[in-house]
């Protein structure tokens, strides 16, 4: 459903797409409730801020929670984090700081004007989202936001909406024990984890009427996006 959505607003509408994840130092399993809390609040003053407010004309965001179960730094986390482990002098192999502890992150589709990658005065760099997801979370040690254009093309399209389609949490990950599947239960219970605003919202119920079929793909699972969360 997703892909139908961004391939109608971009053809409709004239937007363009940014791929943004928003992220925090990973929690203990008695905080992670509590920190969800604390990100749906911040993303709502993100999303509140004026300059923010100019340029998105619409969202989707999906909350995904991980969970580190690796009692060890193994050879891939050590190369997908190198920077951070050699601050902490840490080797593949070494206990991993993280063991046991919860990583909840938020994947978001933003809509633009094409001409937004165009205005100086409006864009916003990845370093002033990163100011501003630390002003709003109140939380200095975030180290990093990840911000790129979804461009157009099959492939990167697909990557974003892969990342926001795919499930909230991982099978084995929730099923890892008893007490992590019961952290999960009651951190995600009566949340809503895929959330759409603006032109998406707009989209969505375009589709539901059948307003978008000639977008569909004939082997395209309908309710992929509505499923996996």
């Amino acid at each position: 459903m997703l892909s139908v959505l961004m391939q109608a607003i971009r053809e409709q509408k004239e937007q363009e797409f940014i791929f943004l994840t928003l992220t925090a130092p990973n929690v203990q399993g008695d905080d992670l409730k509590k920190e969800i809390d604390r990100f749906n609040q911040a993303f709502k003053k993100l999303f509140d801020r004026r300059n923010v407010k100019k340029v998105v004309n619409g969202y989707v965001r999906k909350l995904e929670v991980t969970y580190n179960q690796e009692r060890f730094i193994t050879n891939i986390m050590h190369k997908r984090a190198q920077d951070y482990y050699d601050k902490r002098n840490l080797k593949e192999g070494n206990h991993n700081p993280n063991y046991d502890t919860y990583h909840p992150h938020f994947h978001v589709i933003l809509a633009v004007n094409k001409s937004y990658f165009n205005q100086g005065s409006q864009y916003i760099k990845q370093s002033k989202w990163l100011e501003m997801w630390r002003e709003c979370m109140d939380d200095m040690s975030i180290t990093q936001v990840d911000i790129r254009k979804v461009r157009s093309s099959e492939k990167s399209e697909n990557g974003a909406v892969l990342e926001v389609a795919k499930y909230s949490v991982k099978s084995n990950e929730l099923y890892a024990s008893q007490s992590v599947f019961e952290i999960f239960y009651r951190a995600l219970k009566g949340r809503q984890l895929l959330t759409f605003n603006g032109l998406f919202k707009e989209y969505v119920k375009k589709y539901k009427q059948g307003e978008l079929d000639q977008y569909k793909k004939p082997d395209e699972n309908e309710d992929t996006c509505l499923i996996q969360v």
